[in-house]
């Protein structure tokens, strides 16, 4: 705890596997020599702390246990890292769905089954016949703005507003994934820009939502860096006139 902030590095990695054709997802790094640890998101990128010297252990269900001794030592550090896949022998086992016969007399004696009513709205089933094969010959055809049409306008009323969730729901997920990637703090450290500056970089940087959600952080890292180059390039100019 004592240790001083300066004497820190962080490290964004990007872990996959030996052939580096799928990245790993949530394998567990952890500093040996000190309380850091972190896991990897869904396209195998980290975040963690280290100090001259330190050793990462980074492990996976289905991959190898790999130590790692970062020999870099600058504020922001970018590498990529790959890990062995590896295969476990288990004991032959049985699966049966139940026990023996009590057992699935019980669970037959218990089971639950859904309501088809619970899957439509209430005003649907004021007005459906629950025995449809007795049609009454009698009975006029249904005019228009009658309760068939009001049936059709409720249900897909109801499709609709489920739709519209599940765009808001898609955008919402692409918005987080983006955000583990790119955002003003990793950038912010990248190039060591804070407050209004940082504003600045950022919007200059202009990456659009379809080149973040395809590529990998380590490469949008790497083209950040690549932007911040011709943008203190631009801005000594300026300075020059």
């Amino acid at each position: 705890m004592a240790q001083k902030e300066s004497d820190l590095y962080t490290l964004y990695g990007h872990i996959s596997d030996k052939e580096k054709t799928k990245s790993v997802q949530y394998a567990h790094i952890i500093n040996k020599n000190s309380y850091y640890t972190t896991i990897s998101d869904t396209s195998g990128n980290f975040k963690i702390h280290y100090t001259r010297g330190d050793t990462l252990i980074i492990s996976c269900i289905g991959y190898k246990k790999k130590e790692y001794i970062p020999e870099k030592y600058q504020k922001v550090v970018i590498d990529n890292l790959t890990l062995e896949p590896t295969s476990y022998q288990i004991a032959r086992v049985k699966v049966r769905p139940w026990g023996d016969y009590r057992d699935f007399k019980y669970d037959f004696m218990n089971l639950s089954l859904n309501d088809p009513k619970e899957n439509l709205h209430p005003l649907v089933w004021n007005n459906l016949s629950l025995f449809p094969n007795r049609i009454n010959k009698s009975k006029k055809p249904e005019p228009v703005g009658g309760p068939i049409s009001l049936i059709y306008s409720l249900v897909n009323k109801e499709e609709r507003a489920k739709r519209k969730v599940r765009e808001l729901k898609e955008m919402e997920t692409k918005r987080r994934k983006i955000r583990s990637k790119y955002n003003k703090k990793i950038v912010g450290e990248i190039v060591g820009l804070k407050g209004k500056e940082l504003d600045k970089f950022f919007k200059f940087c202009n990456f659009t939502d379809n080149y973040l959600l395809k590529n990998k952080k380590i490469d949008i890292l790497h083209q950040v860096k690549e932007k911040y180059k011709t943008y203190s390039a631009q801005d000594s100019l300026k300075n020059q006139k």
